[in-house]
C-alpha cells in the first residue's frame, strides 16, 4: 500500500513538470511572437519627423512576416535539416523581401548560415565606432539609425536620429562593404525580428554580389557633377539610399508629381523623352472651331458644356546623361518616358532636401531652373492654338487662289518645284 502511494506520487510530481515545461514552452512563443500576436492597426504620425517620413516613403509590411513553424526551422541546425526542410528554407528565402535583390545561388548558399533573432524595443544593435561583425536583415519593425555628431554653435555632441530603417532593409552591411568601423548606431524601436549573417558568412558569401552594386552606385554619384561638394560621409549615405535602376524603351520612368514624397531622377545613360499631355476642349460654332484647355472636370459636365474632350501629346524635348527631374517641379499631365534604354540614379527627395546636403539651396534653383526652361501646360496650349489658327489660315488662303487661278493659270503640276510639293503633317 505504502509503495503504491509512493508511485502514485511520483507520477503527479511528473504530470505537474510536464505541465510546467509545458507552460513554459508556450509562453516563451507567445513572448517570442507577440509582435504579429497583438493587432497594432496603422500607425499614425508622430511629433518624429524622420519616423513620419519612413512611415510615409515605405510601402505597408504585413506584420508577423514568418510563422511559428518557419522561424523554428530557421533555429534549426543545418545538420539536422532534412532535405525536403533545407529546399523549404530556399523557398521561403526567395519570397522574403530583403532577399528578393539576390541572385538564386546565392540565396541557396546563403540559407545555410542565417539566424533568426528577436530584439526588445530600445536595446542597442549597432554602436558607432564599433568594429562590424554582422549583417541584420529586418523582418518586422522599425529600427532608428542615429549619428553622434558635433554642434558648432551649442559647442556640445548630440545623437542625432538620421533615419529609420523598417522591414525590408539591410542594415550593417555598409562598414563590411567598406572596410571601416560603424559609421551609425543602431537601436530598436520597437520589437524586432531580424535574420543575422554573421562577418565570415558575409564576405564568403554576399561581399561579392553586393560590392558590384555598392561600386556601381559610387562611381555613378563621383560621375556626376551635382555631388562635388559631398563629403566620404555623405557619398555613402547617398549610396545607401539611392537605388540604380534601368528603364527599357517606351517605358514610363516618372508621372506628374502629386506632391508625394519621391525620388529624385538622376540620368545616367540613354535617353529620355517629356511628353505633355494636353486634354483640349473642341466645340463647333458659326462654322469655326472653338478650343479650350480642360479645367479637369467630369466627363459629364463637360459634355454639358457643349465641348467635346481630346488628347494631344506634345513631345517637349529631351533628357540625356547628366539630367535630373523629380524635384518638385511643374508637372501637371506630364509624362518622362524613356526613348531608349536608360538608366538612372534615384535617390529620396526628403534627404537631398536636409540642410546638409542642400547648402546655398542648390536643389531649389535647380527646380526653378527647370519650372523656367521647360514650358508650361498653359504656354503649350497657346501655342497649340495659335499652329491650328495658323494652318487653317494658310489652307484658306491657297484654296481661294487656286479657285480663282484655276481659269486663267496655265501651270500644271509638273511646273512646280518639288520642294514647294512637300505636304506639312497636320497637327
Amino acid at each position: 500500500m505504502q509503495l503504491s502511494n509512493r508511485n502514485r506520487y511520483a507520477e503527479e510530481l511528473k504530470r505537474r513538470a510536464i505541465a510546467r515545461q509545458r507552460f513554459r514552452k508556450i509562453v516563451r512563443c507567445v513572448i517570442l511572437n507577440r509582435s504579429w500576436l497583438t493587432d497594432v492597426g496603422e500607425e499614425k504620425l508622430s511629433l518624429n519627423v524622420k519616423k513620419n517620413i519612413a512611415l510615409l516613403i515605405r510601402p505597408k509590411q504585413k506584420i508577423g512576416l514568418l510563422n511559428l513553424e518557419e522561424k523554428s526551422l530557421i533555429r534549426t541546425d543545418e545538420k539536422l535539416r532534412t532535405t525536403a526542410e533545407r529546399k523549404r528554407l530556399v523557398s521561403l528565402m526567395t519570397g522574403l523581401k530583403c532577399f528578393s535583390k539576390l541572385p538564386p545561388k546565392t540565396r541557396a548558399r546563403l540559407a545555410k548560415y542565417i539566424k533568426f533573432m528577436v530584439i526588445n524595443p530600445s536595446r542597442v544593435l549597432i554602436k558607432q565606432g564599433d568594429m562590424p561583425q554582422m549583417v541584420y536583415f529586418i523582418l518586422t519593425g522599425e529600427v532608428e539609425v542615429s549619428k553622434n555628431t558635433f554642434n558648432p554653435i551649442t559647442n556640445t555632441w548630440s545623437n542625432l536620429i538620421v533615419r529609420i530603417s523598417g522591414p525590408g532593409e539591410c542594415i550593417g552591411d555598409i562598414e563590411m562593404l567598406e572596410n571601416c568601423p560603424r559609421l551609425n548606431t543602431y537601436s530598436t524601436g520597437n520589437v524586432v525580428e531580424l535574420l543575422v549573417v554573421f562577418h565570415e558568412d558575409f564576405e564568403r558569401i554576399l561581399r561579392p554580389v553586393m560590392e558590384k552594386e555598392w561600386l556601381e552606385k559610387r562611381h555613378s554619384i563621383e560621375a556626376l557633377d551635382y555631388f562635388q561638394f559631398f563629403t566620404k560621409d555623405q557619398v555613402i549615405d547617398a549610396c545607401k539610399l539611392g537605388i540604380l535602376r534601368q528603364f527599357e524603351p517606351l517605358q514610363t520612368i516618372y508621372y506628374e508629381d502629386e506632391g508625394h514624397l519621391g525620388y529624385v531622377y538622376f540620368v545616367l545613360s540613354g535617353e529620355c523623352m517629356i511628353l505633355q499631355c494636353l486634354e483640349v476642349l473642341t466645340a463647333q460654332r458659326i462654322g469655326h472651331t472653338f478650343y479650350k484647355l480642360s479645367p479637369g472636370l467630369s466627363s459629364e459636365d463637360e459634355m454639358k458644356s457643349g465641348y467635346v474632350k481630346k488628347k494631344h501629346f506634345i513631345d517637349v524635348g529631351s533628357i540625356t546623361f547628366g539630367g535630373i527631374f523629380g524635384l518638385g517641379e511643374k508637372s501637371e499631365r506630364r509624362v518622362i518616358m524613356a526613348r531608349t534604354t536608360v538608366q538612372c540614379l534615384m535617390i529620396p527627395r526628403f534627404w537631398l532636401f536636409e540642410k546638409m546636403q542642400n547648402p546655398g539651396n542648390v536643389w531649389q534653383r535647380r527646380r526653378f531652373y527647370l519650372d523656367s526652361t521647360i514650358p508650361s501646360r498653359q504656354s503649350l496650349f497657346t501655342d497649340f492654338v495659335c499652329t491650328r489658327q495658323w494652318k487653317k489660315f494658310k489652307s484658306n488662303t491657297i484654296q481661294s487662289n487656286l479657285v480663282h487661278a484655276s481659269v486663267s493659270n496655265p501651270t500644271r503640276i509638273q511646273d512646280v518645284p518639288i520642294i514647294c510639293q512637300i505636304i506639312e503633317d497636320n497637327i
